[in-house]
């Protein structure tokens, strides 16, 4: 039905719209980064106005997938920057490949040292991962920093533009510079498990979901060969926090079932 339908385009949007446009970005360049995140906006109201009438597809990240490219195609055929674009990226859109991720790395975490950029603003590089990866909005950002929607809404925007008009590509960096943005890109993977494990909005008291994504992303970082004994106390603190699911769980049950409320 509807409300079930809004609930997974809600959840896919969580999961699928960072991975869209990560792809979307890597594929057509930083420069169209805004153009790989309409398209990614697109597919999921696209679901949301055909999902309840069509049912859900088989595979409805793959649809959402498809339904982003095909959008992100048109648009460029309509603008005249088809002809700038490379055979690869043209093959790209029309489906017929699907790319090589960014020096082999997780497309998302490429996404996020792109968003951790030097050219940004340090206060505004996990807000713009938050944003863009993690399809947070700009009021759960404003909760997490403690600062009004307005000032976090500039910041992002002050980001994205630095981001176009600095032509910054995905890629691995190194040395300093590598040290400085996988610090930022730790610093969003610490807020978004935070979020799932104390969610700040919806039914649900604790977002698996988010928590389970946070611990991908940190193991894609220490994987990336700058490894930190910081890094691996922090992934034993995450799987310290997801062994307590469970109780915590059965605490909040519990408290539920006492409350004077009830009674």
């Amino acid at each position: 039905d509807g409300v079930s339908v809004n609930g997974l385009v809600a959840h896919l949007f969580r999961h699928e719209s960072g991975r869209i446009t990560a792809a979307l970005t890597r594929a057509l360049g930083s420069r169209h980064m805004a153009l790989a995140e309409e398209a990614a906006q697109e597919a999921m109201l696209r679901a949301l106005q055909t999902w309840p009438y069509r049912g859900v597809p088989p595979e409805p990240g793959a649809w959402l997938q498809t339904v982003a490219r095909n959008f992100a195609r048109d648009r460029l055929r309509r603008e005249a920057g088809w002809a700038e674009l490379t055979p690869a990226v043209q093959r790209f859109l029309e489906g017929q490949s699907v790319g090589a991720a960014a020096a082999g790395m997780d497309d998302t975490l490429a996404m996020m040292l792109l968003c951790c950029h030097p050219s940004i603003a340090p206060e505004a590089r996990v807000a713009l991962t938050l944003k863009v990866v993690s399809g947070f909005s700009t009021r759960e950002i404003a909760a997490a920093f403690l600062l009004a929607e307005e000032t976090v809404a500039q910041r992002i925007v002050r980001a994205k533009r630095a981001i176009r008009e600095g032509r910054v590509e995905m890629a691995m960096p190194s040395g300093a510079d590598a040290a400085e943005r996988l610090h930022s890109v730790c610093d969003a993977i610490y807020l978004l498990f935070n979020e799932g494990y104390f969610a700040s909005g919806g039914e649900l008291s604790i977002r698996r979901d988010l928590c389970d994504e946070a611990v991908r992303l940190l193991r894609c970082v220490l994987e990336t060969g700058y490894a930190t004994p910081e890094r691996w106390a922090l992934l034993a603190m995450f799987h310290l926090h997801l062994a307590r699911f469970g109780a915590r769980r059965s605490e909040e049950h519990t408290s539920e079932l006492q409350s004077p409320c009830n009674l």
